[in-house]
């Protein structure tokens, strides 16, 4: 975890004071990764007014599926989305554990690149929704069914009891065998 802090006076009442990036990266993925990094660094030094947080979630080795093979729809990136659900839910339940319930969370995937700062959206995200996320659209290669979560980008307002039990919802729904914790 890379903590970016400024100094700063007040917030206004729509302003993250904390940011929480989780990123997702393949093992594949490395130069990637640099380059996301220097994007979202470039970002944090824009936001002034923000602490963020950094968190890269490499995937594990996933069993059972040929590497090389996740362009979108193929059973990689099957694997892949439901071990990002599993994962999210583990983050906000732990954060919330310590205590870091009210931090804006962002979940995002390396070609999800900012164009503003990421604290932009504690703005424009109304007080009642609680988080938004990215959905297929009509005729998207995954062959889910249109709006349904693409899970490449999702940004948590508020960690409360009722998100942590959807979050759980679907993780129970997309269902897998391991843990997404595990390595």
């Amino acid at each position: 975890v890379w903590n970016r802090s400024r100094a700063r006076n007040s917030y206004p009442i729509y302003m993250a004071k904390i940011m929480h990036l989780v990123a997702f990266a393949t093992p594949d993925a490395a130069v990637m990764l640099r380059c996301w990094l220097i994007f979202v660094a470039a970002m944090m030094d824009a936001d002034r007014d923000t602490t963020y947080s950094l968190e890269v979630r490499r995937a594990s080795a996933m069993h059972d599926v040929e590497r090389g093979s996740d362009s979108y729809g193929s059973e990689a990136s099957r694997w892949a989305f439901k071990h990002k659900v599993h994962y999210m839910r583990d983050v906000l339940q732990r954060r919330n554990e310590k205590g870091q319930h009210m931090n804006h969370v962002i979940f995002t995937d390396l070609d999800v690149l900012p164009l503003r700062p990421f604290s932009e959206l504690a703005r424009v995200q109304e007080a009642n929704l609680q988080f938004m996320l990215a959905t297929n659209p009509p005729g998207h290669p995954t062959g889910w069914p249109v709006g349904s979560p693409n899970g490449g980008f999702l940004s948590v307002r508020s960690n409360t009891p009722k998100l942590r039990a959807f979050f759980q919802r679907w993780a129970q729904a997309v269902g897998i065998n391991a843990s997404a914790t595990e390595d």
